[in-house]
């Protein structure tokens, strides 16, 4: 009869602790894109002699788990990410050797799994989480890690504080056979936020320390040389709108240093000023105002990034960019574009997805013909901050945009 007894328990139990967790409310939402590429001259050589025209694709689906009013599990993923034609694998892979992008054995790809607990005291989120994206678009380049984050608004102001622990690597090895615990990468973060009803500003703190590889500059290598980079990253940001006129701006500042470990004697002497430590630097800015007449708008952007010199082999500069995400051209430093269709320009002398070392001015100008149909145009030049190849010049380029969106 006990043993009845506990059975019958030990059932209770397990019903009492199923029943909330079948009154999850599931949230589902996504996207599903389709896009067609034409691409002329993208070596921008004269005479242009060659063409490319394709289509891709992507499925992506976010779901949300709510067990309950203070607990959510939240997670993502890409399906067929793709260009047609490529037959069963699919999926992009931006690490491919071609360089361009290659297929991968599967077609679905996770993005970020975490969970959100909500507290009296704060809310806690903990897991793979997105990371990269704050305040503007500018400076963006989203990437998906493992975090802790806790959010604390402050009672009875405007204020809200965001702290987070961030693991980029766990243990990697720095080269054959030289294994070592002490190979992490981890950040730590926290930012400082002020919202009013029509604008808000922010100030980012985040230091960093990596002892996985991620930078070796001069061409150095991990068999003389181990380094532990660490650095420090400053970023305000301000975004708010005034009647018809709206304002946005941000910084983004890098401090710190390369130290070299495990360095031998012969190392040292042959190296010369490359076997001491390296300075870290960074700057980039932005600022973009747009004014609307009626129907109309008008505006102006200007970001800068500024670069390294090769002269002084003592400081590895241009670690601020204008993020991958940022893409304020159809062409020039665009995502979409290079991420499929590659780089732009002759080799040697080809942009990318990101704007470094460079400077962009824009103006642009756009018209709503009626509730779904916006017509828009603009033109920016480009020019580099620094000439990191002898006898060229910092001119990057023209260019001139015309876009016609319908909802």
């Amino acid at each position: 009869m006990k043993r009845l007894l506990i059975g019958i328990l030990a059932l209770g139990l397990v019903i009492a602790f199923a029943a909330p967790a079948a009154a999850v409310d599931v949230k589902v939402s996504g996207e599903y894109k389709i896009q067609g590429f034409y691409i002329n001259n993208q070596a921008l050589q004269d005479p242009g002699n060659t063409s490319d025209a394709f289509y891709t694709q992507r499925l992506r689906v976010a779901t949300t788990f709510a067990v309950n009013q203070r607990l959510m599990i939240n997670t993502r993923f890409d399906a067929m990410e793709g260009i047609w034609g490529a037959g069963s694998k699919l999926v992009f892979d931006r690490t491919g050797a071609s360089g361009v992008g290659a297929a991968r054995d599967t077609n679905i790809e996770f993005d970020y799994v975490n969970m959100r607990f909500i507290t009296n005291c704060g809310i806690f989120d903990v897991g793979y989480m997105s990371d990269g994206v704050y305040g503007t678009e500018f400076g963006n380049t989203e990437v998906f890690i493992s975090k802790i984050g806790y959010t604390l608004p402050i009672p009875g102001t405007k204020f809200i504080n965001i702290f987070q622990i961030k693991k980029f690597a766990e243990g990697n090895l720095r080269n054959a056979g030289n294994i070592q615990s002490d190979v992490d990468g981890d950040g730590y973060m926290y930012i400082l936020m002020y919202m009013e009803k029509n604008w808000q500003a922010a100030m980012l703190i985040q230091y960093n320390r990596r002892a996985d590889g991620l930078i070796l500059p001069f061409g150095r290598n991990t068999t003389d040389f181990s380094e532990t980079t660490s650095f420090w990253v400053f970023a305000p940001y301000f975004k708010g709108t005034f009647g018809d006129l709206y304002l946005e701006a941000q910084i983004y500042w890098v401090d710190g240093e390369v130290a070299w470990d495990n360095q031998s004697a012969a190392a040292r002497a042959t190296r010369g000023p490359l076997a001491n430590d390296i300075d870290l630097e960074g700057l980039s800015y932005y600022i973009k105002a747009k004014y609307n007449l009626g129907p109309a708008y008008v505006g102006a952007l200007y970001g800068m990034a500024t670069g390294n010199n090769p002269a002084d082999p003592t400081t590895l500069g241009g670690l601020s960019t204008g993020g991958v995400d940022w893409s304020p051209l159809l062409i020039l430093w665009n995502d979409e574009l290079v991420k499929w269709g590659g780089n732009m320009g002759p080799a040697g002398a080809q942009t990318n997805d990101i704007m470094s070392n460079a400077s962009l001015f824009q103006i642009f100008a756009g018209y709503q013909v009626n509730k779904d149909l916006e017509i828009s145009g603009s033109y920016a030049f480009a020019k580099a901050d620094e000439i990191a190849i002898a006898g060229r010049d910092k001119d990057i380029g023209q260019e001139f945009d015309i876009k016609a969106t319908y909802k």
